[in-house]
């Protein structure tokens, strides 16, 4: 007997997956970016990573972007940069909390090349963005996402 498809609720559709995603893109000869959201909260000690669990918890879905001929662009926050959101910061706890501490990291977990971009959003960015290859494989770090400062509500 053939395996029964699962009945979801109206208006409920299966949880998707990167797979899913990368499915619809299709393939027309240059690579897609895909916006990854991940969680590259990790422990420290000075500028070292205590506990790449985290980042190790991300290479399967950056690996199937990557293998797919397309770029992961990565954004995560890290910590609690209270000093730097509120510009009392001397660069002391912007330079502990940076997500740069993860590249080597990721690099050598991944094998790809990752390149930093010391920002989130701006022209900086969009320039760290056109500069992927058209070939695709490689992955771009954004800056810590708590770094903008943003009103609570």
């Amino acid at each position: 007997m053939p395996p029964t498809m699962p009945t979801y609720a109206p208006g409920q559709t299966r949880k998707r997956n990167v797979n899913d995603v990368l499915e619809t893109l299709g393939k027309d000869g240059d690579a897609k970016n895909s916006l990854v959201r991940v969680d590259f909260n990790v422990p420290m000690d000075g500028d070292k990573i205590t506990d790449d669990s985290r980042i190790r918890g991300a290479i399967p879905t950056v690996k199937i972007i990557l293998e797919s001929g397309n770029n992961a662009i990565l954004m995560s926050h890290m910590g609690r940069p209270k000093a730097v959101q509120k510009g009392e910061d001397d660069g002391t706890q912007r330079a502990a909390l940076s997500l740069q501490h993860v590249v080597p990291t990721l690099k050598e977990l991944s094998g790809a090349d990752v390149a930093f971009v010391d920002d989130c959003i701006g022209d900086s960015v969009k320039e760290a963005v056109a500069a992927l290859p058209k070939t695709g494989g490689s992955i771009l770090v954004l800056q810590n996402l708590r770094f903008r400062k943003v009103r609570a509500k």
